[in-house]
């Protein structure tokens, strides 16, 4: 991958882009859109986890109520 092979420069105040020297800005951009993706799924898939567990804790609930 290429993290490995290029360290990254320090962003410039107030943005969040990470620079990588020696990469063409469609590279980089695309780097940026993977790890925006990565982001949004790994934030899914806590919040089915989050679903998941308050619907076994309602079970849990109505099992211990009869």
């Amino acid at each position: 991958m290429l993290n490995t092979f290029f360290k990254p420069l320090p962003s410039p105040a107030g943005s969040s882009r990470i620079i990588y020297p020696g990469l063409s800005s469609t590279a980089c951009s695309a780097m940026y859109r993977a790890r925006q993706t990565r982001t949004v799924i790994r934030k899914s898939a806590v919040l089915v986890c989050l679903f998941y567990l308050k619907a076994e804790i309602m079970i849990i609930k109505n099992r211990a109520g009869k």
